[in-house]
């Protein structure tokens, strides 16, 4: 008897009961794997899309063939539920799957965990740290390497053994493989790796997928064609930024000047510090400039050319090729002073490796898809300046997805399908996309526009902040239970943050907060309070629950909407996508990042069925058709606009969100 799509992923649930549109997640994602497309799936948090991609891959591997997939998850938290979720499949369907769980190498490497001076060496000093270990470049060697592996890239007789036992556990987090490796004094990095050339599912961050050299050392190694392996993205919204972050940027004036007085310490020559010193002296001049046109914290557009002839000028230099020549004459002289630092027993870092390192890669970055900038920076007294590099453009690194032999884009917030494909330089014909429905009752929803609010900037100012703050301090008085409110920038959260007069318990994000603090917040105090910005580490990938998994919050806030700053660097976005996109570059680069920024925000409100909650957008133009028109088809039905506080507490009464100590006082 042939099995229909839904029949045969049905038969790898682990779970009696499917929630609301799995299935039909499922299904999809079974029909991209076995016809070998790239698949966009929008289905909203709690559908259970980890466990849908699972069986939908081991019913697409049962007919196809034995392909392997790679899961590439953005945060550590999300690999974690697909080991728990193959350990359900092994317990309750008898499926054994091998999976190799990838952290990065520095969080599962043993010398970090035995040496303190190592735990605070940036990520780049210690691979270059562990990579001279390898080589022996440090008058020494790693006897962990050394016992895990042997010439060739095979593994020795224990690493062997082990990953056996490994492969018969089926799914082993990285924390477990970690301990294993310890006992038998391994690699667990290393034995991952050889881990991974067995397994059948492989999971880790985007960076295996995005980044060539992480490509060759891992998926390469482990004999991983991408044309014969499958990829999920987990949380694919996050993508566009993700790859624009990891291929920017900066560098600091206080860097350089550390770097010479080390230069200084450790008798490097004159002719190669000199280059240095002047790329130190350019960027002070050119911050200097833009400090005065724009203030603190505004990126000034430079040209490249124009910064390292100045370079070359002022060194005596030929020509530009030069100056690159003698950057990386000075990254070799950062690895000689980290190795001599590491016979010192110091922790082995080079500022001069770093300066050098990301100056010849701002020296040779001339594609159309980077723009060159200097901004400067205020800390207390200090005013210093930086130099950066930002990627306009994920597509030439983010288009390695059309490599796989089937991929699939999956985000409980991808709303503008169009948007992802484009600017991710994605294969149109081999694409296919489903939105699923919201799974939960809408009734407990409540999606209101503050009318009477705003956050455009040409508005901003004393009147505007003070009005804003009324209107929250009075929905904080009303509000039963704990709210989070974000703002479009840092900026404007310090503004309504100051203005503030709750007596609520407030937590408000900066550099320093983790996600684990507001969430501890949120847990001790039912009636607290978050504040953080639209695109931050509060805002996307945080699960505000309980222990048992119900949300904690009862209002999610949005001051404003989360358009992209508009400045130099935006224009320069604009302009480029302009060249790619035609029409749609204002769309792309403004409409389409604010729309993502407020799907990730409302999503953190509603974590299950049994939740309800508001969201509450303060700015009338969530109202305005065209916006609308961008919005989910539940979320058009359902938004309402209203322009008087009174009706807003009287929509949140509706869902008995409301203190019964202010509606006596009403």
């Amino acid at each position: 008897m042939t099995l229909s799509s839904e029949q045969r992923v049905k038969r790898f649930f682990p779970y009696s009961n499917l929630r609301p549109y799995q299935l039909e997640a499922s299904t999809f994602i079974y029909d991209v794997f076995r016809e070998g497309g790239i698949g966009l799936l929008s289905a909203p948090c709690g559908i259970g899309k980890s466990i849908a991609a699972l069986a939908a891959y081991l019913a697409a591997r049962e007919e196809a063939g034995g392909f392997r997939v790679l899961v590439l998850t953005r945060t550590k938290n999300q690999a974690e539920i697909y080991s728990r979720e193959l350990r359900a499949l092994r317990e309750r369907v008898g499926v054994e799957v091998a999976a190799a769980i990838f952290k990065s190498k520095m969080e599962m490497c043993l010398k970090v965990g035995e040496d303190e001076k190592l735990r605070g060496v940036g990520y780049q000093d210690f691979l270059r740290y562990c990579g001279g270990l390898k080589r022996r470049l440090h008058g020494r060697r790693c006897e962990y390497y050394e016992a895990t592996v042997i010439e060739g890239w095979r593994p020795t007789v224990k690493a062997r053994r082990l990953v056996e036992s490994l492969v018969r556990e089926g799914a082993s987090m990285p924390d477990e493989v970690y301990e294993a490796c310890k006992e038998e004094s391994l690699c667990p990095y290393e034995v991952t790796k050889f881990l991974a050339s067995r397994a059948d599912l492989i999971i880790g961050n985007y960076n295996y997928a995005l980044l060539p050299p992480v490509r060759a050392s891992v998926l390469s190694r482990a004999r991983i064609k991408l044309g014969s392996t499958a990829a999920v993205f987990d949380e694919a919204h996050s993508l566009p930024r993700y790859v624009i972050d990891l291929f920017s940027d900066e560098l600091s004036t206080r860097s350089m000047k550390r770097a010479l007085e080390e230069a200084e310490r450790f008798g490097v020559d004159g002719s190669l510090t000199r280059v240095l010193a002047a790329f130190k002296d350019v960027v002070e001049e050119l911050g200097h400039e833009a400090y005065s046109e724009l203030g603190v914290d505004e990126e000034k557009i430079v040209d490249p050319i124009r910064v390292l002839r100045d370079v070359a000028s002022r060194t005596e230099l030929e020509d530009l090729e030069e100056v690159v020549d003698v950057l990386n004459h000075l990254e070799d002289e950062g690895e000689r002073i980290r190795q001599l630092k590491a016979a010192e027993g110091k922790p082995p870092t080079s500022y001069i490796a770093r300066c050098a390192s990301f100056l010849a890669d701002w020296a040779t970055a001339t594609e159309s898809f980077y723009a060159a900038y200097v901004k400067a920076v205020r800390r207390g007294e200090e005013l210093y300046f930086r130099l950066g590099l930002k990627c306009l453009d994920p597509s030439p690194a983010a288009s390695v997805i059309n490599g796989f032999r089937t991929a699939v884009l999956m985000s409980g917030t991808l709303w503008s399908p169009e948007y992802y494909m484009d600017v991710l330089g994605l294969d149109k014909t081999r694409c296919r996309q489903l939105s699923l429905p919201y799974p939960f009752p809408r009734r407990n929803r409540a999606l209101i526009v503050d009318l009477a609010s705003t956050s455009k900037y040409e508005r901003r100012g004393e009147m505007l902040w003070s009005k804003v703050a009324f209107r929250l301090n009075t929905l904080l008085r009303a509000l039963k239970g704990r709210a989070a409110i974000y703002t479009p920038s840092y900026e404007v959260l310090r503004e309504v943050a100051s203005r503030l007069s709750s007596d609520r318990p407030l937590l408000v994000e900066d550099e320093r907060t983790k996600v684990v603090e507001a969430l501890e917040h949120l847990r001790r105090h039912p009636d607290a309070v978050v504040m953080g910005v639209a695109g931050g580490k509060l805002s996307e990938g945080v699960d505000f629950t309980d222990a048992e998994g119900k949300g904690l919050l009862s209002a999610v806030i949005m001051v404003g909407l989360p358009y992209p700053k508009r400045n130099q660097l935006h224009e320069a976005l604009v302009e480029h996508y302009r060249s790619r996109f035609g029409g749609l570059a204002v769309e792309y680069a403004r409409e389409a990042p604010c729309i993502n920024a407020l799907a990730q925000v409302a999503g953190r409100l509603i974590r299950g069925p049994e939740d309800r909650g508001a969201v509450i957008i303060m700015d009338y133009r969530a109202m305005r058709p065209r916006f609308r028109a961008k919005l989910p088809e539940d979320w058009r039905e359902d938004i309402k606009g209203r322009r008087s506080l009174e009706r807003i507490i009287e929509d949140l009464a509706s869902l008995g969100l409301v203190e019964a100590s202010f509606l006596a006082k009403a």
